[in-house]
């Protein structure tokens, strides 16, 4: 089996069905599903979602769980990342939290054509609940090439993973790059007037 272009790495915790879906979000909207591979990490005390793991493997052609401890839960989502991360195996990283869901197609070609290792790869629009963010303000769901990111035996990730990451990078002289007509939002509940503009375009 090739090695996958992106390792997809998400911490998670009591939300299953949420993961499952972010999973086929993903994979589905890929010009080629053996381009990602998954890496969740679930929690150790969660009977209901340690269940579920069947159905959450089966929601791509490549998952992989991790189960540990959950410490100070989100406290400890850092370490979390840290050993998702320490399992994956793609080119490059893509830290999504469990409820993301991806707009767009063929993402995985547009960041095949990415020649800049030294850069931070993220989705063109983030949206959270009726607010639209651009990415570098708002949750960026960062991709990095491998061996940007430190391995849990060098240093931990700074936190909050995901914009702290994308800070420090930014800050160490690596170019911001949007993945054109890519975008991304949380699976939450929004009004149903402001989703018809956003599709519209008119926000």
């Amino acid at each position: 089996m090739k090695q996958p272009l992106c390792s997809v790495v998400c911490p998670s915790r009591n939300g299953a069905a949420k993961v499952i879906k972010m999973i086929k979000s993903i994979a589905e909207s890929a010009d080629d599903s053996q381009n990602v591979e998954f890496i969740i990490r679930l929690h150790d005390d969660e009977p209901k979602h340690l269940q579920a793991i069947s159905e959450i493997v089966a929601a791509a052609p490549r998952v992989r769980i991790a189960v540990g401890p959950t410490l100070r839960g989100y406290a400890s989502l850092d370490k979390f990342f840290d050993e998702a991360i320490a399992l994956s195996t793609g080119k490059w990283i893509w830290q999504l939290n469990d409820d993301a869901i991806i707009e767009g197609q063929g993402w995985d070609t547009k960041l095949a054509e990415i020649e800049n290792w030294k850069c931070i790869v993220i989705p063109q629009l983030h949206q959270l609940n009726e607010s639209l963010y651009s990415n570098d303000q708002g949750s960026p769901f960062p991709m990095v090439p491998r061996g940007t990111i430190f391995t849990p035996e060098q240093q931990p990730l700074p936190y909050p993973p995901d914009t702290k990451l994308t800070s420090s990078l930014l800050e160490s002289g690596h170019k911001l790059i949007f993945l054109e007509g890519i975008k991304t939002h949380h699976q939450r509940e929004v009004d149903p007037i402001v989703e018809a503009q956003r599709q519209a375009g008119a926000i």
